[in-house]
């Protein structure tokens, strides 16, 4: 093999890494998007279903949550929380934070845990109990319940 030929292989194998490096990054983000959204959608179900009464109680609102998360196929293992508080002006309020270690949330573990947002990755919804129908409760409620979703990365 000439000179010519040897460094046309050596380029072609680094522009190769390269490119597979950078397919690999837009993956993962990808994966972790998805995940995120998935949350960001469960959170907010979770909070809507309680506004109308159903499920009926604050443990199953964060049930819900992960109920919702399994059926969206959302690998890794989630912590589910919700919390009602009576707010400032006396109008209740429901917030359910989602969150999944940013290790189960990541496809290969390509990008640096800063890219993103830290060690976990969570997404909150948060809504106003507005209809006297529903009774508000006073002071501060708090409800956490973990689980898995689907996937390889739900049976670690």
């Amino acid at each position: 093999m000439t000179r010519r030929g040897q460094a046309s292989t050596a380029k072609t194998a680094l522009l190769l890494a390269v490119a597979l490096l950078v397919l690999a990054g837009a993956l993962e983000f990808g994966s972790v998007w998805y995940t995120r959204q998935a949350m960001f959608s469960a959170a907010r179900e979770a909070a809507k279903s309680f506004i109308r009464g159903d499920p009926p109680s604050i443990e199953a609102t964060a049930r819900f949550a992960l109920d919702r998360l399994r059926s969206d196929n959302a690998p890794g293992a989630f912590t589910a929380q919700a919390l009602i508080s009576d707010g400032d002006s006396n109008m209740a309020s429901i917030s359910v934070v989602v969150s999944i270690p940013a290790a189960d949330a990541a496809m290969f573990g390509v990008l640096p845990s800063y890219f993103m947002g830290g060690d976990a990755v969570s997404a909150t919804a948060s809504m106003r109990l507005e209809t006297p129908e529903i009774e508000r409760p006073s002071g501060w409620w708090r409800y956490t319940v973990s689980g898995a979703g689907h996937g390889p990365k739900a049976n670690q």
